[in-house]
């Protein structure tokens, strides 16, 4: 499809050969909606495969062609190299899921695209099934698996300043509304949980070719793993407070009040404990469970999902984790900080936070600082780590991202059958003991990620001498 084309379809005047087609109006209702019409890239590809589907029936669509008839790319994408298909249909499929359960939920014709297609389906809404509660003696397949989680609404990666507004409204007005609306759209963990750990019949038809060492060590046959979720809570505590709380703090017996006790400002103080006192995390980390459960139902290892608040230290001596989050909303990652080389820190004059590289090689900065760019566009970094859990007796995956966004495009890299061919060099293997250390760089934009870049890749030989720094 050429760019002419694309502008065509973007403004609706599609050709007659779809035009009046049931499946484009919804299309273009669904394209329309608040959850698409600022994300110009998912609208691109929705655009791009319903117009594939309806005009060439029998034609495979994949990666190469949607990078090149969606998204501009030139004939030299290499989809292993580059994942931006993979990320951007990844956040389709939730936008679609959020339209047809709130505005679009009249709708009669439902839009999909299950897990390893880029094909969309179309199926009436009386023909469906509620994605969370299978039928009886159903067969759950890799499709509905990838069905996401029942939320409210994805929290916001980086809170608004909290400078007063040009009309005059005080500092902690803004703040109260912000963690209100936050406080009555955010995810509960417990819904994950209740969800997540009933026990399915998983019957897979076909099993991918996994040669990705880090998802065969992660999940271990017979090896529980537990996923770590952050606190969002957390996150807008110490936002709110510009503090920054150790995990002494956070697990101590009278966290949140020994913090609360500072707030002067009662209606803050109400605010921020009605925030706390409940359990909540965020879609990206919903989704990394997800994956979990996906490769840990074909890897023979049941996956756990398990709340930040709810862990103590002594937990991370035993089994296989994943832990979710930066410590700004996942304190435990901090347990493995002295281990790692680019180390998640805290300029205390701006409270901005940034990654130091302890030891840089030719070429790498000192500082990696989360910034944006023109256009709407951020460039953000996340350090992917496997380590030894405390006692050296199982793996621990860090997903420890300077947002939400860039954790969970650093997921979806390395949470993937097949690693990008220059990770797959750099981890020929991954033995149970060896420490590794990923650090990447995520372009986004309005919030999803286009691409990533590899800046370092560590192993034990090559960051051991970091331990005691």
């Amino acid at each position: 499809m050429t760019s002419k084309n694309r502008e065509t379809i973007e403004s609706g005047n599609a050709e007659s050969a779809v035009e009046g087609d049931p499946r484009w109006e919804v299309t273009l209702r669904a394209a329309s909606s608040r959850a698409l019409t600022r994300a110009s890239s998912l609208r691109a590809i929705l655009f791009y495969v319903v117009h594939q589907v309806i005009l060439h029936p029998t034609e495979r669509i994949g990666e190469y062609e949607i990078a090149l008839g969606a998204l501009g790319r030139s004939k030299n994408f290499i989809p292993l190299e580059d994942n931006i298909v993979r990320v951007q249909v990844g956040h389709l499929r939730k936008k679609l899921e959020l339209y047809f359960s709130t505005e679009g939920s009249e709708e009669e014709l439902v839009i999909s695209i299950p897990l390893g297609s880029y094909t969309p389906e179309f199926k009436s809404r009386r023909q469906t099934t509620s994605p969370f509660e299978p039928p009886n003696n159903a067969e759950i397949t890799a499709t509905q698996l990838d069905t996401p989680l029942p939320v409210s609404r994805e929290p916001a990666a980086e809170p608004p300043s909290p400078e007063a507004s040009k009309d005059g409204t005080p500092h902690r007005t803004i703040k109260i509304l912000w963690m209100s609306s936050l406080l009555a759209a955010a995810l509960i963990v417990g819904a994950i949980a209740g969800f997540l750990l009933r026990p399915p019949t998983v019957v897979y038809r076909k099993a991918p070719t996994i040669s990705n060492p880090i998802l065969r060590r992660l999940f271990a046959t017979n090896a529980g793993v537990n996923v770590v979720v952050a606190d969002t809570a957390l996150v807008v505590l110490q936002y709110t407070l510009h503090s920054n709380l150790t995990i002494s703090d956070y697990t101590g017996p009278n966290y949140p009040e020994d913090i609360l006790a500072r707030v002067q400002d009662t209606t803050l103080r109400t605010a921020l404990r009605a925030i706390t006192h409940h359990d909540y995390t965020s879609l990206g980390d919903a989704d990394v469970v997800g994956k979990c459960f996906y490769w840990g139902a074909i890897l023979d290892s049941h996956p756990f999902v398990r709340f930040a608040r709810d862990m103590h230290v002594r937990d991370f001596e035993h089994g296989n984790y994943v832990i979710v989050g930066s410590r700004r909303g996942n304190p435990w990652s901090s347990l493995f900080d002295r281990n790692l080389n680019f180390s998640f820190e805290e300029d205390p004059a701006t409270h901005v936070f940034y990654f130091r590289n302890r030891h840089p090689k030719p070429g790498e900065a000192l500082n990696y600082v989360r910034s944006s760019e023109a256009g709407g566009s951020t460039v953000g970094y996340v350090d992917v780590a496997m380590l030894p859990n405390l006692a050296r007796t199982g793996t621990v995956l860090l997903l420890n991202g300077s947002s939400m966004e860039d954790t969970e495009a650093a997921a979806e890299l390395v949470l993937n059958s097949v690693l990008p061919p220059v990770l797959a060099h750099a981890l020929p293997s991954a033995s149970r003991n060896q420490d590794i250390e990923i650090f990447l760089k995520v372009y986004s934009l309005e919030g999803s990620a286009q691409r990533m870049e590899v800046i370092s890749v560590r192993t034990a030989k090559a960051f051991s001498k970091d331990a005691n720094d």
